[in-house]
């Protein structure tokens, strides 16, 4: 299933609007929302796109995978 890319078809999915903000690592606008499993997600905003796929800085925000052995 796409993901929504509208503000309304967001909502029709069952998404909650939580605040606006800004990145702490790349300083864009971002939007947050609430999945309907509870999750939190940045969205590019105005074009509601997940953040995480176009800030330069992501790799700041991405938990270290643990080793293997």
């Amino acid at each position: 299933m796409p993901f929504p890319g509208t503000e309304e078809g967001l909502v029709a999915a069952g998404y909650k609007f939580v605040n606006d903000s800004h990145c702490a690592g790349c300083g864009g606008l971002v939007s947050w929302w609430e999945t309907p499993s509870g999750k939190r997600i940045p969205l590019n905003d105005p074009e509601l796109t997940p953040h995480f796929a176009t800030c330069p800085q992501v790799k700041d925000f991405r938990s270290p995978k643990p080793k293997k052995g």
